[in-house]
C-alpha cells in the first residue's frame, strides 16, 4: 500500500509537470492557428512559404507534446514484473527535471547538476528509478519551502564508484534530515 501510495503521489506530480509541459506548445499552436484564421477572415494572403513554416512549427510542437504524453503513459504503467533494461542514468535525471523542473523554478529553487560524463549505462527499470528521483526532488522541494526565505538550492549528482556501482545523489539546503 505504501508503494502504491508513493506511486500515486509521484503520478500526480508527473501529471502537474505534464500539464506545464503541454501549456506552452498549446499556446504556440493556438497563436499560429489564430493568426492563419484571422488572415483568412480578413482576406490577407498567407504565402506558401509562410504556411509551410507555420505548419512545420506546429508539427514539431505536436511531436513534442506526443512525446510528453507517451512518456507519462509509459511512466504510469506497472513495470515491476518486466525485465530490466540498460539506460543512461544522466538521461533519466534530465527526463525527471523536465517533469518537475518548472515547479522548482517557479518556487525560486536553483537546481545544480553535476552529472558524470561518459558514464556507462546502468541496468534496471528507468521509469521506476525516475519515480524515485521525482520523490526525492519533491521531498527536497518541500524541505526548501519549509526553510522560508533566503537562497534555495538543490544539487543532483551522478558518479561511478568502482567498476560496478552507479551513484545518484540529491542534496538540498533546506530543513530536515541530512
Amino acid at each position: 500500500q505504501l508503494l502504491q501510495s508513493a506511486r500515486l503521489v509521484s503520478l500526480g506530480q508527473r501529471a502537474a509537470g505534464v500539464a506545464h509541459e503541454l501549456t506552452q506548445p498549446l499556446a504556440s499552436i493556438s497563436t499560429v492557428a489564430g493568426d492563419v484564421h484571422m488572415r483568412l477572415i480578413e482576406g490577407r494572403a498567407v504565402s506558401e512559404e509562410q504556411l509551410k513554416e507555420m505548419m512545420r512549427d506546429i508539427t514539431g510542437l505536436v511531436e513534442r507534446m506526443a512525446g510528453t504524453i507517451n512518456h507519462l503513459r509509459v511512466f504510469s504503467r506497472e513495470t515491476g514484473e518486466e525485465p530490466g533494461e540498460r539506460f543512461a542514468l544522466d538521461e533519466m535525471v534530465r527526463s525527471g527535471l523536465r517533469v518537475i523542473g518548472a515547479q522548482l523554478h517557479d518556487r525560486g529553487i536553483e537546481v545544480r547538476t553535476e552529472l558524470a560524463e561518459g558514464m556507462s549505462a546502468v541496468y534496471g527499470h528507468p521509469f521506476q528509478m525516475e519515480q524515485v528521483l521525482l520523490n526525492l526532488l519533491a521531498n527536497a522541494r518541500d524541505a526548501l519551502e519549509e526553510k522560508g526565505g533566503g537562497e534555495k538550492r538543490l544539487w543532483i549528482r551522478t558518479r561511478t564508484e568502482g567498476l560496478s556501482q552507479a551513484v545518484l545523489e540529491v542534496e538540498d539546503d533546506g530543513v530536515g534530515i541530512e
